[in-house]
Formats: C-alpha cells, structure tokens, sequence
C-alpha cells in the first residue's frame, strides 16, 4: 500500500457479549482499553450477529459480509456432507462423509475482504492470526493469505509456542474456589506442575488440551506482533479466543440470578479473563503506538481499527435436567431412522426422520419436507421451545437462512433453538462419529458420551448481541468519540471497511456500508482529534 494509506486491524473477541463492555470487577473496568477506544471512534450499542450465533457462521459473515442462506456455514454440523435419505451417511470415516471448513466455505466461491483488497491491489498483503485453527482454515486462502494458528505446521518462522497459562488467570482473594479455574498447559510437557487450586487434564489422556492447540490471547497478540515487524500486513484479522473458552468453561457473569444456575458457572473467573484479554488489546494498541514507518508515520494514527465479536455466550440453569428433543420426539412416536442405541453408524426404515444433530442451545433436524410438519407440531410444545424460534423451511427462507441442498450437503429442514439459559445434550453418538475408531467402538463411546456440554453456551436470539467499534484516528469520516444506538449487523463491517478504502461496495457483500451513521453523527457535532505524537509514546 502507499504511504499514508491505512492499515486495518479487525480484532474479533470471540464469544464477547456487548453488555461484558464497561462491565466492573475488583479490578474496577473490565474493559479499560476498548472503553478508551470507543472514545477515540464510534461505538455501536445495538449490533447483532446472525442465526445461528455460533463461530463458524459469524467469522464467515463477518469476512464475507453474506448471510447463512448464501455461505451456508451452520456451525459444526455446516461442515457435515454425504447425508442421503437411503444410508444414513454424515462422516468420511467408516463408510461415512465430512468436508472440512475450508472446502466449506470455498466450495461456495465466496470473496472474503481480503480476497476483495487484492482484487483492487494485487499487491497488498493480508494475514489471519486466529486463536481457533479451524477458523482460519475456513477464511483463510492458503495459497494468498498469511495464515498463524495454532497447531501449524505452515506457521512463519518468526512464531513462537504458547506456554502453559491459567484460563482466566489467578483466583483473587474473595472469589470463588469453586468451581476450580482450568490450567492449560504447555505442549509437550512429561511433568506438569499445575498451580494450586487448579483442574487440569494430563495430556497424555486428552493429548489436544494444551496450550498449543487452545492457546492464551497473549500468544495470539505475541504473533500478530512478531507478524507486523515482519510483514506489516496490509490487513489483518486478529481472533481471541479466551473470552469464548472461558465462557464455555465458567459461563457468563452478566445472566442474573446466577444463583438459580448450575452449580458449576464461575463468574469470577470470567470477569477476570475478560480483563486479561482487554490488557492483551491494549498490547497491542500500545505497540501501534510506538510503532512509526520509515517516513515518520506513526502506525496507530494511520490505522483503522475494528473491535467485535462473533457471538455472546449465556450460562446454563440446568445440566441434568436437559431439553432431549430426540427423546420427546420419540416418545410421542416420531423416531430417527438412524438407531443411535447401539449402532451410531445403523439404520432404520421404520423412522420417520433421518437425524437431529445438537449444537446444545439448538438442534437442526434433517428429514423430507413433507415430514417437518408433524415434527415441528411436537416441538413447540416442548418445554423452554419458543414456537417463535422454530425455523422450517418457510421460516428459514423469510429470515434469509435457508440455502438448501447444494454439492453433497444436506441442509437440515428443521432449525430449533431453545430459550436462553437451556440446552440439549451433546449425543453420544454424533461425538463418537468424530473419533477414528471402528463403528463398533465407537457405539460403545457413544453410550458413555451421551452429557450435556458446557456451564456456558451460545447459538441463539439471546447471543446476538455484540460490540461493535470504529477507530480511525485522523480519518474525517470516521467520527470520533460518538456512540450510535441505531441496529446494525455484522455483515456491515466488511462493507464498511471496503466503502472507506476504495468508495465502492463488492456486489457480493450482502451488509450495508455504515458511513450514513457516522455522518449523521459527524453532523450533530465536530469530531475530536486525538493526536500520538512521538514525544508523547516514548
């Protein structure tokens, strides 16, 4: 890029709730560093993901600006193809089909903005720094993209491991020493000595737990770091992932009655993660700071910055007591042609559906378009089942999340999502059709892991809720120091960011570009310049 052009940073919090902004701990703002850049840009109060809120589907709309019914990722169960309606087929492994992400999403031919930035300028560099490796493998072109995460064996060789790191860092004095707070450790390490009042996992019975497959934020900001001395990307996106794990391990503190909850949410440990990963931000905003080019230009006063989220997260009342639609579905004498008692890979003729696969918060139902109306009359009268969050087909294509059948996918008929605060079990048997096991080991497995999943989860309406902030220091469209209540959507990031650096809007991007809002804020009064000169970072 020419001197003077901006940089853009989009640093996505994976699993942040828009109330977790300005929220107060012991540490007093958990939120420092984003509060001080919302008052350096404009902060949007009302942006909301889209159905389902769940990481594959929003990393994907975020950097392709498109909804679920054109990218088609749905969550774990989007990654799933081969399922026909003779032979119950969804994993590669032993008779059975899985497509990974990457096919995924470029099967689909969809422009991600960085795709977009070289077609204006072939010569722009772009890097995705991701925490979740399965993430960058569905954005990511291997071929253009520098690509870090963790687990690589293609990482530059500038990257550095992670070290082991206590997942919402140490328990202070007044918090809760229950539930205990996770260690993770370092990969590869024969003796691991966990600090006292932690619950780890020893690798050698769950070799992936370690800190190089679920690596801290420290790590990822290590690398986006050592990435900019070494390439100084043009774009860059930038995943933190520790705000969603800790999520999923300790749940949200922002749900009330918290009390009324399971016993294993921890919002201690979650206050204390989101300021640890506020800290990690501030980093690397710092090291823009202190960051000038060859010509004097200070780094930070030439960059753009995007601050967000793909989902929020909510915390689970019950992890017994779950909302089993396989169950009350066959009660009622509607089964699964798939027999998931003791041949998770088996079939049965005498079913009136093909499957129903759980991502804990919502289900999705795969069967004939002719049987969805018997299944969804037995669904809505299920316990914390809103009617209104029961998509069928019509109600998926008047909410633009219906792609259908397309390549070798099977696109689920029937869409469920719970209330807030419930979920399914995570089936035993869809669990073991991930592990490279035989199908009659694996029907053993699945009896076992038939559990709930998480105190935490996120995937539906009550999730949708994200930050949203533009920094631009310097840039007259861009406002600064304004706060818009207007709703907004995550699929109008990438337009935005492509209408500020080129004034035109790829015709594949579905979002619209948010420069009305920022001049109708610009107008109601005059933007306040913050200037880093040298003299004041050194």
């Amino acid at each position: 890029m020419r001197m003077g052009e901006r940089k853009t940073y989009i640093i996505n919090t994976d699993g942040m709730r828009a109330d977790y902004f300005g929220a107060v701990g012991h540490q007093g703002c958990l939120t420092p560093t984003l509060a001080s850049l919302a008052k350096q840009g404009i902060r949007f109060t009302n942006c909301k993901d889209i159905l389902p809120a769940v990481t594959a589907t929003n990393h994907t709309a975020i950097m392709t600006s498109t909804c679920l019914a054109t990218h088609g990722m749905t969550g774990w169960a989007g990654y799933y193809k081969g399922l026909d309606f003779a032979h119950l087929r969804i994993f590669r492994r032993h008779g059975t089909a899985k497509t990974s992400g990457y096919e995924h999403r470029h099967l689909q031919g969809l422009p991600t903005l960085f795709d977009v930035a070289r077609s204006f300028d072939s010569s722009v560099v772009t890097a995705f720094i991701v925490g979740k490796s399965w993430v960058g493998e569905i954005l990511a072109d291997k071929n253009r993209d520098i690509l870090i995460y963790p687990g690589s064996s293609t990482n530059p060789g500038y990257v550095t491991p992670s070290e082991g790191y206590i997942l919402g860092g140490e328990r202070h004095e007044g918090d809760s020493p229950w539930p205990p707070r996770f260690y993770i450790p370092k990969e590869g390490v024969k003796t691991v000595r966990p600090p006292k009042g932690t619950l780890w996992v020893p690798p050698k019975l769950l070799k992936g737990l370690n800190a190089n497959s679920i690596p801290s934020d420290k790590w990822v900001i290590d690398q986006a770091i050592h990435t900019i001395c070494h390439d100084d990307p043009d774009f860059m996106y930038i995943l933190l992932a520790s705000v969603d794990t800790a999520g999923h391990a300790y749940g949200s503190f922002s749900d009330t009655n918290v009390s009324d909850l399971c016993n294993l949410i921890n919002p201690d440990a979650m206050m204390d993660q989101m300021y640890i990963t506020d800290r990690e931000i501030n980093r690397f905003i710092t090291f823009l700071k202190h960051r000038y080019n060859e010509d004097g230009e200070n780094r930070f006063e030439n960059s753009r910055i995007v601050i967000t989220s793909d989902h929020g997260m909510s915390s689970m009342k019950e992890m017994i007591r779950v909302v089993d639609i396989r169950k009350e579905l066959a009660e009622k004498g509607i089964r699964i042609r798939a027999n998931t008692k003791w041949r998770p890979f088996g079939y049965c003729d005498n079913g009136q559906y093909e499957w129903c696969f759980s991502e804990a918060t919502h289900s999705y139902i795969y069967c004939r378009e002719n049987e969805q109306g018997e299944i969804v009359s037995v669904i809505k009268n299920m316990r914390h089942v809103n009617p209104e969050l029961i998509f069928d087909k019509k109600k998926q294509e008047e909410k633009n999340m219906w792609k259908g059948d397309y390549d070798d996918v099977v696109w689920p008929q029937v869409m469920v999502f719970l209330d807030q605060n419930y979920m399914t079990p995570a089936y035993g048997d869809q669990l073991a059709a991930m592990l490279p096991f035989p199908p009659h080991i694996s029907s053993v497995i699945a009896k076992i892991l038939n559990i709930p999943t998480a105190p935490g989860m996120h995937g539906t309406t009550s999730e949708q809720n994200v930050p949203l902030i533009f920094v631009s220091p310097g840039e007259e469209a861009v406002p600064q120091g304004f706060v818009e209540s207007g709703q907004v959507s995550v699929l109008d990031i990438a337009p935005t960011i492509a209408n500020l650096q080129w004034e035109k809007i790829p015709p594949s991007f579905e979002g619209k570009p948010l420069l009305p809002l920022f001049e109708k804020q610009r107008k109601l009064e005059p933007p306040k310049k913050v200037i880093h000169s040298r003299k004041e970072v050194k």
